[in-house]
C-alpha cells in the first residue's frame, strides 16, 4: 500500500510514498473520504498491477523458448 491519506492545511490530500520515508502529495480535496476513496483506489489499481505483472512473468517462464536467430527451414534446399 503507497497511498494514503494526510491531512493537510485548509483540507486533505492522498500521499504516495516514495520508499524512503519521503511523501508526495498526489490530490488535494477539502473533504476526507473523497481523498480516502482515492486512495483505495490508487492501491487497488498498483495491486492489480503487480498481481498481472507476476502472472505475466510466471507464463513468460513457462513458454517454451526460441533461439534469437531463427530461421525457417529453407524448403528449396
Amino acid at each position: 500500500m503507497n497511498y494514503t491519506v494526510a491531512v493537510h492545511e485548509g483540507g486533505y490530500v492522498v500521499a504516495r510514498s516514495r520508499g524512503n520515508g519521503e511523501w508526495v502529495a498526489v490530490l488535494e480535496h477539502a473533504s476526507y473520504e473523497v481523498c480516502r476513496r482515492e486512495a483505495l483506489r490508487l492501491n487497488a489499481e498498483q495491486q492489480a498491477r503487480q498481481q498481472l505483472d507476476q502472472a505475466s512473468f510466471a507464463s513468460a517462464a513457462l513458454m517454451p523458448r526460441r533461439p534469437v536467430r531463427y530461421f525457417e527451414p529453407d524448403a528449396f534446399a
